[in-house]
């Protein structure tokens, strides 16, 4: 039995050698990749997520980078990896390959792209929108079409004072959309447009998801947009804007006459933004406008001798000559010569037919032109305050102001022995609502988001939003 049990030892001891000599060189294959994530505008993405991916075994990693967007994925098995890393902020990723060699360290910074329909902040401030409306530049530089004409949300209504605030997105109704700002819920849910109208100034980015919406993004059938604002930095800045608009250089559209309807339009305002104390930041910004805007208003009005019962050639019939020919068919007697007898047009008839104006145009239908003037006057106010907690973890905290009032115009003059500056009638469809409209926005947001472990992000997010029209 003894030669068995030395035997025994000796096989083990061969067994234990070829363990070691196997595993002697898994220090040489090992390596570590470094380096910093920089959002599509440039500065550190703080707290993005990455992801590794060994193209040969499977072997992956999760990480978050911290504050200042530094990650570093050390003792990994070397080979070729997919690198992919997303901000946390604004929604950019990207993905790169990378080989590492056995004990090599690669130094691999990450420059995040925008998605395909997401718009820089620096873009939108210098290029040239109707009104600065960041829902001007998505419709022109994305799949997204602006909302039919006409409807309450694309401003036809006193219901929606602020211009076009719809698009359609994947064949779907503007109502069917979903607006955020910094993550957070922005719609308005009586008419389906947004409850805030971000100012240029104070925009990081904005993104357009239009198929394929993450769960985190959804809710609705249309396209979903993510507005994401600004922060102050290390660095005090500021700006400045002055526009101006008004019918000098304006052509003349084809309902004008020889006076073309006049325009004057301001909007202005600006921004600060800067440190307030180490790792602790601030960002305020204001936009203004005042809009005298003449309209072009075609009505169509009664001739002087159809408010007397006369159509000339136009056919007319009696309506209480109506005459049932069998189940299906009827007639009427037409009036003679075309005129109803005033004996059959009652006085409050007569009385009202006398309040149109006369036709200043030629023929019978869109026969009246008038020139009113529409007027929108608007303020709005945002302030952002951002902190560091160390290498991984901030907080930040937003509130935003806006209010508007308008008077849209009537689509007549109001007739004589009315106040002045009164109208009558009613045509959305040309902004003549004669509707005096006032708008109340303000809302409220915090977030704070926290590296638990490289492999694990918490991020708390409550707001507030207030709609007063």
């Amino acid at each position: 039995m003894k030669p068995v049990f030395h035997q025994c030892r000796a096989w083990l001891s061969v067994i234990a050698l070829l363990l070691v000599c196997r595993s002697a060189p898994a220090a040489d294959v090992m390596g570590n990749i470094s380096g910093t994530i920089f959002e599509a505008g440039g500065g550190p993405a703080a707290l993005a997520n990455v992801t590794l991916l060994h193209t040969g075994n499977g072997f992956h990693r999760d990480l978050v980078a911290d504050g200042n967007g530094k990650y570093n994925a050390a003792s990994i098995p070397a080979g070729s990896y997919s690198v992919a890393a997303a901000s946390v902020r604004t929604g950019a990723s990207s993905r790169v390959t990378v080989t590492v060699a056995n004990g090599q360290t690669v130094e691999l910074p990450i420059h995040l792209s925008s998605p395909s329909a997401a718009f820089e902040s620096d873009g939108l401030r210098e290029i040239p929108l109707k009104g600065r409306n960041y829902l001007e530049a998505m419709r022109n530089g994305s799949e997204a079409t602006a909302g039919e004409e006409g409807g309450n949300i694309e401003g036809y209504t006193p219901y929606s004072p602020r211009a076009n605030m719809s698009f359609n997105s994947v064949g779907q109704r503007g109502q069917n959309n979903n607006f955020m700002v910094d993550g957070m819920d922005n719609n308005e849910v009586w008419m389906g447009g947004a409850v805030l109208l971000p100012s240029l100034e104070e925009i990081e980015s904005v993104r357009l998801y239009a198929v394929g919406i993450p769960a985190t993004l959804g809710h609705t059938s249309g396209g979903s947009v993510d507005v994401g604002t600004r922060s102050g930095s290390n660095l005090f800045h500021g700006s400045g804007f002055e526009y101006l608009q008004n019918s000098a250089v304006d052509s003349r559209n084809f309902f004008d006459g020889t006076d073309k309807p006049g325009l004057r339009q301001n909007q202005f305002g600006g921004s600060l933004g800067g440190p307030i104390h180490r790792d602790w930041f601030f960002f305020v910004d204001t936009d203004l406008s005042r809009e005298d805007r003449g309209l072009t208003v075609i009505s169509t009005v009664p001739t002087s001798a159809e408010k007397a019962g006369q159509f000339g050639n136009q056919q007319i019939f009696d309506p209480g000559s109506l005459n049932q020919v069998d189940f299906t068919n009827f007639t009427r007697r037409p009036f003679t010569g075309n005129r109803i007898p005033l004996s059959g047009i009652s006085q409050a008839a007569q009385n009202l037919a006398a309040l149109y104006p006369d036709p200043n145009l030629p023929g019978d239908f869109n026969n009246y032109r008038f020139t009113p003037a529409l007027i929108r006057n608007r303020e709005q106010f945002d302030g952002r305050t951002d902190k560091q907690f160390g290498a991984n973890s901030k907080v930040f905290a937003r509130f935003s102001y806006e209010q508007q009032n308008g008077q849209s115009p009537g689509a007549l003059p109001a007739p004589a022995g009315f106040a002045a500056g009164s109208f009558a009638g009613s045509d959305p469809v040309q902004h003549a609502d004669d509707a005096a409209t006032e708008l109340g926005v303000w809302a409220g947001a915090v977030a704070y988001t926290a590296a638990i472990h490289p492999s694990l992000l918490n991020e708390f997010r409550t707001g507030v939003t207030r709609y007063d029209l």
